[in-house]
């Protein structure tokens, strides 16, 4: 039986770590271990505390060689937390075997077979965790986030609204209901979500950069930029450490700037434009840091005055620094102030000269077709419609021929389009720079239709004609509901009728083809 002393230091540890306050409880859980060394609730909760920290080896340490139910749940969780997951997966599940009432250790084991890609069998561990608890708040989160994995989006919000009647004040089912409601396409429903989240906890930056998304797609550019500068705060997105000091738009004459990329080529493709805006500012030097495979192309980007690779050049010496992404914040860019001077990148005048020269071989108009994007890129799977749908609505361009614009998709693309295809007899890119061939030949093309990847970007800024095939509900920077874009006054959007409907969208390809195909006659 514990003395007063210890139940004193125990309620007093377990309050602090209710409220957050990891390091106070700790010291409470310390002393309260002093007066009773031997207590295993209490070594377990001091381990908790210490894993929630970030102290993974004090926290093994702490649990020491007990093996109660408990214990062994606290230390798979800290060995997962270590990414060492092949040995937590006994540990956790020999915790579950020793209290089989409790349904604590199943959702940390589903949280962990699910983090090793084995989504049915986390679905089983959670659906037997809430056999004995039907509201706990754990596996009802953990679960509708995999059925937000498996697009199950439906179940998943039923889960996390289930959650939050539990627990309302928990900001991170807000923010988890608020992604599940984001893909829906339900971004006011999203947009208010991720509000109450940041009211509960005005720190959390995943919820504030999330929320920025959710606006930018809605239209709301000024206030969805400043919130989407909270990507910084984020573990995967750390700011650069520079010593020199970001530019927040103050005057730059006789200064130099470097500019740099921060995400995908897309991104850079897209807001690479602002560099001419930055160097009307006054700079005397506009330096550009980007990918490696895009510094050719770069070169014809107005305003800049010298490109370097990422991760290859070293960088020369420069005043201030901004990303790509955080311009459009400094420039105060709303729907109407778009910065869409097009072309802002253009095709070397030579290559695509010969490319020209190559494509009017046939009298029949070119496409250019891109249809699949990073197959790593969360979501890839269905934000690309595949080939054999863009296939079977070119075959109603008959007097048109096509060209590969897919790097890598050669031999897939011969044996969709047969006569139609117009055959480079290489890989695209593969004798030049990345994205040199690329852009000569859309210099020479009548039109390019693509999936959301950086082609469309790229055409875009050569001010190409291009029809972009977008999923429902499409990424931010397409907006919502419009067929146009502001950054790309050449771009046309074809969209899902509804999500998943590849079908609804190829049929309005195919529609928008025969009517392009009758102005050609």
């Amino acid at each position: 039986m514990r003395s007063v002393l210890v139940e004193k230091y125990l309620s007093l540890g377990v309050a602090l770590h209710r409220e957050r306050r990891l390091a106070e409880a700790e010291g409470f859980y310390r002393q309260a271990l002093e007066a009773a060394p031997g207590d295993a609730e209490v070594r377990v909760l001091l381990a908790e505390a210490l894993r929630e920290q970030k102290r993974f080896l004090d926290s093994l340490a702490a649990l020491g060689d007990l093996e109660t139910a408990p214990a062994l749940n606290s230390r798979g969780m800290t060995l997962s937390d270590q990414g060492r997951l092949t040995e937590a997966l006994p540990i956790l599940s020999n915790a579950v075997s020793l209290g089989p009432g409790d349904p604590d250790p199943l959702v940390n084991l589903a949280r962990l077979v699910s983090r090793m890609s084995k989504a049915e069998e986390a679905m089983g561990y959670y659906l037997a965790a809430l056999k004995l608890d039907p509201m706990h708040v754990g596996a009802l989160s953990g679960l509708g986030m995999l059925e937000r994995d498996l697009r199950h989006y439906e179940n998943g919000r039923e889960c996390l609204r289930r959650a939050l009647k539990r627990e309302p004040n928990r900001a991170d089912l807000w923010n988890n209901l608020a992604l599940i409601e984001d893909e829906m396409g339900e971004r006011v429903a999203a947009t208010a979500s991720y509000r109450r989240c940041l009211e509960i906890d005005p720190g959390h930056a995943a919820a504030e950069c999330n929320l920025g998304m959710a606006l930018l797609a809605q239209g709301k550019l000024v206030p969805g930029f400043e919130a989407y500068e909270a990507r910084w705060k984020l573990q995967g997105l750390p700011p650069r450490p520079f010593s020199q000091p970001q530019w927040r738009g103050e005057d730059l004459t006789g200064r130099t700037i470097l500019l740099h990329a921060e995400q995908c080529l897309g991104d850079t493709l897209h807001f690479c434009r602002y560099a001419a805006l930055v160097k009307r500012r006054g700079a005397a030097r506009v330096v550009l840091e980007v990918q490696a495979p895009l510094t050719e192309l770069m070169r014809s980007l107005a305003g800049v005055d010298q490109v370097v690779a990422q991760n290859r050049d070293p960088l020369p010496d420069f005043d201030c620094h901004c990303p790509l992404l955080s311009l459009p914040t400094l420039f105060k860019t709303s729907l109407m102030s778009v910065p869409a001077e097009i072309p802002y990148l253009h095709a070397d005048p030579g290559l695509a000269e010969d490319k020209r020269r190559w494509l009017n071989q046939t009298p029949w108009r070119k496409i250019g077709l891109a249809w699949q994007g990073n197959a790593k890129f969360r979501g890839e799977d269905w934000r690309s419609p595949g080939l054999a749908l863009f296939a079977n609505a070119l075959s109603e361009a008959p007097n048109a021929h096509v060209v590969c614009l897919q790097a890598g998709g050669r031999d897939e693309f011969l044996a969709a389009f047969g006569d139609q295809a117009l055959d480079l007899g290489h890989e695209i890119d593969s004798q030049t720079a990345p994205f040199l061939e690329t852009a000569a030949l859309m210099a020479g093309l009548d039109l390019v239709i693509a999936s959301d990847t950086s082609v469309p970007h790229l055409a875009g800024a050569m001010g190409v004609p291009t029809w972009l095939l977008l999923p429902e509900p499409a990424e931010w920077r397409w907006l919502e509901g419009r067929e146009d874009s502001p950054w790309y006054p050449g771009l046309r959007l074809f969209r899902q009728p509804v999500r998943d409907d590849w079908q609804g969208a190829a049929s309005q390809l195919a529609q928008a083809l025969r009517a392009w195909g009758a102005s050609c006659a």
